[in-house]
């Protein structure tokens, strides 16, 4: 195509679809996805809608790979490429919304503390989600918004009312349970979630045993970090660095744990309250 560029590279798509090959051909060349990004909004115009949203999912799956990388600036990239497509109606399918990409939407909106705008966003969308499951998302992720904001008996009151239609739901409420009785240090019911946590990952049939490790370690040291806490809030001497350690240590090196940021985040508290 280079060598013809007089031919070639006067058209809008060749060029653009030329430039996504080069991004992921070398996903550390930062600045050509910004240049994508800048020529792309400029004649998304020239490209049908079903076009548009392909070439834009192209740029979104790059920030979800740099993001994966450990590069966090690129969460705000998504956020602004999700926003901008929203406007446009691109992610609405014969007037629908997905209710999984109403999730992730709205667990970004969390985790770059946009709680007014997610708050928003979740009431906006609400009716164009499927009736089936309409207001199943709609409490899930309201629920997880109130435990972002750490409105934790708001969280509590709306995660008793979701079902688990499927695994998503199941993992997602009871991740969210686990840290909430962790932050209000909720003795009573904090065992018997993890054992019910505990028993429905390993009997689930449908997760791979990469994922089983995932959950499974996130409980384990959840459960380490909250004997940890309840024992510092009694006497707070009784805990030494030592004592962390053995729970930060591993956490760092393996890394295979779900919600690990919050356990991480957790870790930090308990340092801190030496």
């Amino acid at each position: 195509i280079e060598n013809n560029h007089e031919k070639y590279l006067s058209h809008p798509a060749i060029n653009i679809y030329l430039l996504i090959f080069k991004l992921f051909d070398n996903q550390e060349h930062e600045t050509l996805y910004k240049h994508i990004k800048k020529e792309l909004i400029k004649k998304e115009s020239l490209f049908p809608k079903n076009e548009q949203k392909v070439l834009y999912e192209f740029l979104m799956n790059y920030c979800v790979g740099r993001i994966n990388f450990g590069i966090n600036k690129f969460m705000s990239e998504l956020f602004n490429l999700y926003k901008h497509i929203l406007k446009r109606d691109l992610l609405i399918e014969n007037g629908q919304l997905s209710q999984w990409t109403y999730m992730n939407i709205a667990t970004l909106g969390q985790r770059l503390n946009k709680f007014k705008w997610t708050s928003s966003f979740l009431n906006e969308y609400k009716p164009l989600l499927h009736e089936d499951h309409q207001d199943n998302a709609f409490i899930y992720n309201t629920a997880s918004l109130h435990f972002s904001m750490k409105e934790y008996k708001k969280a509590l009151q709306l995660l008793h009312q979701v079902e688990f239609i499927d695994a998503t739901y199941n993992l997602g409420t009871k991740s969210i349970l686990l840290k909430t009785y962790y932050e209000i240090l909720d003795v009573e019911p904090f065992p018997h979630l993890i054992k019910s946590f505990q028993t429905y990952v390993r009997n689930n049939k449908l997760m791979s045993k990469n994922q089983k490790g995932i959950y499974l370690n996130m409980v384990k040291f959840t459960r380490l970090l909250f004997d940890l806490k309840l024992k510092q809030k009694v006497n707070k001497r009784s805990v030494v660095q030592a004592d962390i350690d053995k729970i930060k240590k591993p956490v760092f090196e393996q890394k295979n744990i779900a919600n690990i940021s919050w356990i991480q985040e957790k870790i930090s508290e308990l340092e801190g309250n030496l």
